[in-house]
């Protein structure tokens, strides 16, 4: 309980040095703000019066009158006694915040007789730090109050030196200002002349513009005249127009029956040659037709050749096939011990006979069916039919392999034989 009641009176105390702490700022803060607007209302009221004084010195200058001397050291008097008024304004605003601070710090002293003497002395010394900081803050802001006075005094300065440049240019302008009367009067005097010359050439040319008139008037009553002549002219013109007009619709008209007749004469010239288009397309698919034909007629004889070639080779095979059985005849009477082998043989042989009986009639069957197919002239059947040559040479292949491993075979059996 007493560590926590500590506690609350530590946060108390930190509490209530926040809020000084945070009062004595914003008391800071005002005091600057009060300060720095005392001195831009200076400063403005100081350029104020700058502004008017140039007026007034512009003014004068319009007069064509110098000042007096008098009026002089008048003006050097009131700009002093505003710089003195001035700094007074500025001593009494500084006299105003130390009563301020003054209330302030009595303020301060009634609401530490109310507190605790362990707190009065610390605010105490919180109280002798912040005068501390404030006594150097007003030491900064005399100081720069100092320098503003100074650069006040160095502007009073500037502009008395300002005033004797000036006091001397308006003599020079005044100067001027004589040389340039005298100069304006000499140029009137030259308009003067300028205008008496003016008048008498005036005159002349009056005279010569009355004269041009009656020369003109002459002259336009010829143009007159002229104009009505071209007029009738034109008129004349205008009726020719009408008549080439009226020759010309009537020329349209006719123009436009013979336009129609040209456009039926174009469409029947279109439909002609549209039907030309449509002939020569069929010319062309019968020249490719009967090219085609030639071509398949020349694939027909390359089939018959080698038709009739495979013919040649099936009879010289039929001749060894026969040449072969009797051979095999002759030699049954020599292989009676070996009947089962060469029974064996004979079958496949009477196989082969009987292939080679069986392909002898395809091919018949062939032949007639391109014969009787020749006037059709079909590219897929001839396709059909090469193919089926082409399957037809495999098998003769293959056959004459069996012959003649047959024949191998004959030849080891005639061997083992004589053997």
């Amino acid at each position: 309980m007493r560590l926590v009641k500590c506690h609350r009176r530590r946060n108390i105390r930190f509490q209530r040095k926040l809020t000084k702490n945070t009062l004595k700022r914003k008391l800071r803060r005002r005091f600057r703000r009060k300060l720095r607007r005392r001195l831009r209302r200076k400063l403005q009221e100081e350029i104020e019066e700058e502004i008017a004084e140039e007026i007034e010195e512009e003014l004068v200058e319009e007069v064509p009158e110098q000042p007096s001397a008098s009026m002089r050291d008048d003006h050097s008097n009131e700009l002093l006694q505003r710089e003195e008024f001035q700094t007074s304004e500025k001593s009494g605003g500084l006299q105003e915040g130390v009563e301020e601070r003054a209330a302030k710090a009595t303020l301060e002293e009634d609401l530490r007789e109310k507190r605790d003497p362990a707190q009065q002395k610390e605010a105490l010394k919180q109280e002798k730090k912040e005068k501390a900081t404030l006594a150097k803050a007003q030491k900064k802001e005399q100081a720069k109050l100092g320098d503003e006075v100074e650069l006040m005094k160095a502007q009073v300065a500037d502009l008395k030196r300002s005033k004797k440049e000036y006091e001397h240019s308006n003599t020079k302008l005044q100067q001027k200002i004589s040389k340039m009367t005298a100069d304006f009067e000499e140029d009137k005097k030259l308009i003067k002349k300028l205008k008496n010359k003016l008048q008498e050439s005036s005159s002349q040319h009056k005279k010569e513009i009355a004269k041009h008139e009656k020369v003109n008037f002459t002259a336009v009553k010829a143009l007159k005249d002229q104009l009505i002549e071209r007029q009738k002219e034109s008129m004349e013109r205008d009726i020719e127009v009408q008549s080439l007009l009226y020759d010309i619709e009537t020329l349209q008209i006719l123009i436009k029956g013979k336009d129609n007749t040209v456009s039926s004469l174009q469409e029947k010239i279109d439909q002609l040659a549209l039907n030309l288009k449509e002939e020569q397309t069929k010319n062309c698919k019968l020249l490719e037709d009967y090219e085609r034909d030639k071509v398949n007629c020349a694939e027909i004889k390359a089939l018959k050749i080698q038709l009739s070639e495979q013919q040649k080779e099936i009879l010289e095979k039929d001749n060894k096939i026969q040449s072969l059985r009797s051979n095999i005849h002759s030699l049954q009477s020599d292989i009676e011990a070996r009947d089962s082998t060469v029974s064996s043989l004979q079958n496949k042989v009477m196989q082969l006979a009987s292939d080679l009986k069986k392909e002898e009639a395809k091919n018949c069957k062939l032949q007639r069916d391109y014969e009787a197919e020749r006037d059709k002239v079909n590219c897929d059947k001839i396709r059909a039919l090469q193919d089926q040559l082409t399957e037809q040479q495999k098998e003769c292949l293959e056959k004459d392999n069996k012959v003649q491993s047959l024949c191998s075979n004959i030849q080891s059996l005639q061997s083992n034989i004589r053997s």
